[in-house]
């Protein structure tokens, strides 16, 4: 997926199967909203410390 940015290649990867849990990670928070309207299992903003990380990985995880 050269060249792509998450947001498409998101889109592509939930055309293959829907049920991929995608968590976004950006210095941007304005994809925020648009990013969970798609479908986002959740949404970190960078930069963000390694134990806010694990912790969201595990919540996804769990849905």
């Amino acid at each position: 997926m050269y060249g792509e940015d998450g947001i498409q290649a998101s889109k592509n990867i939930w055309n293959i199967d829907k049920n991929i849990k995608i968590l976004f990670t950006s210095a941007d928070s304005s994809i925020k909203k648009k990013t969970i309207d798609m479908g986002a299992a959740g949404f970190l903003l960078k930069p963000f410390d390694i134990d806010i990380l694990v912790r969201e990985i595990e919540r996804v995880d769990e849905l």
